[in-house]
């Protein structure tokens, strides 16, 4: 099957992430530029083909397109081609059947584009109160796909998703309960991580989001131990001239500012403060070391995600 995508380059990423199947069984292949015409001419005259390959081609010019069209018509009962295009489909070039898309450009209609196509994918509906929540509670789109499959998976089989569903799931995966997480593993309170542990996976989260989460924050953790800044300077008013001082002594603005204290705001980098004075430095550095480990295994498919996180959050 070919599908000819009409969308642009600033969009790209985000409408392939859209498109591509999520079955995760599917692989792509995405080629860009002028290397599209020699790949593709490679893999139409291979002899044996996946069918779970998914291949993406961006092409910017129309010209290109016409050089690769005997190649797009040859693959087309043999893989999934997406053309994702910064131009319509020219009229007339085409002479087998094309599904052609038009990708949004509005942010909000892009949004909604991208929750109707999850819901459809696994045979869920959304009102418009529910809808607009959603929309409401986030502040972009990167964890859209994340959001929507907590309320998947907390309507079970019911087919409709109501604004009390997307309620129920924002307030049970609010920042608190991983925050909570972290303020056990603090006080070597095991009940107490066993239980937030349960909550958060029986709400959608899974052990690779929670080890992200934790090893994003205990390096923050870190790095307001390694500051050692003043008791002078832990104060909310003090705190900010101080967090603004150290962004003006870097270099360079980091790309993930989310990652750095001194970009973190004064009553979020105060209650750092206040956590890391429960961590030794020496369990800070076992615990991102057990964490670096276990981001490894989840990425290498390890089997017992639960039972590998446990054992992080409990022996350490």
């Amino acid at each position: 099957m070919v599908s000819f995508v009409t969308g642009s380059e600033e969009t790209f990423d985000a409408d392939i992430r859209l498109l591509l199947p999520l079955a995760p069984t599917r692989k792509a292949i995405i080629i860009k530029g002028r290397e599209v015409v020699e790949e593709i001419k490679r893999f139409a005259s291979s002899l044996f083909f996946d069918p779970s390959l998914v291949l993406v081609l961006f092409i910017r010019e129309p010209g290109l397109l016409k050089e690769i069209l005997a190649e797009i018509e040859s693959l087309k009962d043999l893989v999934d081609v997406i053309v994702y295009a910064t131009f319509l489909p020219p009229q007339g070039l085409f002479d087998f059947p094309l599904n052609s898309i038009v990708m949004e450009r509005d942010k909000g209609k892009r949004f909604e584009q991208r929750v109707r196509f999850l819901l459809r994918t696994y045979g869920k509906k959304m009102t418009k109160g529910a809808l607009e929540l959603l929309k409401s509670a986030l502040e972009d789109e990167t964890s859209l796909d994340q959001e929507v499959m907590k309320c998947i998976n907390f309507v079970g089989e019911k087919e409709i998703i109501e604004m009390a569903d997307v309620e129920a799931t924002l307030v049970r995966q609010d920042q608190p309960a991983l925050s909570g997480l972290l303020e056990a593993l603090a006080k070597r309170d095991k009940k107490g991580v066993l239980l937030i542990l349960d909550n958060l996976l029986a709400y959608g989260f899974d052990a690779q989001s929670i080890q992200s989460y934790l090893l994003r924050h205990l390096r923050l953790v870190l790095q307001v131990k390694d500051a050692a800044l003043p008791e002078g300077q832990r104060s909310s008013p003090n705190l900010a001239r101080e967090l603004d001082r150290w962004k003006e002594q870097l270099p360079v603005k980091p790309e993930k500012t989310s990652h750095y204290l001194p970009y973190q705001r004064p009553f979020y980098a105060y209650k750092l403060m206040r956590l890391s004075q429960q961590f030794s430095s020496q369990r800070l550095y076992q615990l991102l070391e057990s964490l670096f480990r276990l981001e490894v295994q989840l990425k290498g498919g390890a089997k017992n995600e639960r039972v590998l996180l446990e054992e992080v959050l409990l022996t350490v």
